[in-house]
């Protein structure tokens, strides 16, 4: 099976970024014990503090339906429902080409 490298845009609502990011620290944690999950990169947005990115690896499909099924993740959405302005943007990719694992 292909890999699957996805980005995620979390809209952050007005003063809440430091919220956000200690969930998503939590969420990063949590993704040291999922085998399948390659890369789990949480960025702040130089250019719109109002946005958070994640950056996300994963071996396989059957790596990323483990990592939403988790009760982390589950945890995570509970949490970020009261400090984002709209829903989370999801973008899957294709890997054209790259350096390093």
């Amino acid at each position: 099976m292909a890999e699957i490298a996805m980005i995620v845009r979390l809209p952050v609502a007005e003063g809440k970024a430091g919220d956000v990011l200690a969930v998503a620290e939590k969420l990063v944690a949590a993704t040291e014990d999922e085998p399948g999950t390659t890369q789990y990169v949480v960025h702040t947005d130089d250019a719109d503090p109002s946005s958070i990115w994640f950056y996300e690896l994963y071996a396989d499909k059957d790596a990323l339906d483990a990592h939403v099924s988790t009760t982390a993740m589950a945890e995570a959405m509970a949490a970020f429902a009261g400090l984002l302005d709209g829903a989370p943007e999801m973008h899957f990719l294709s890997i054209a080409a790259r350096r390093g694992g």
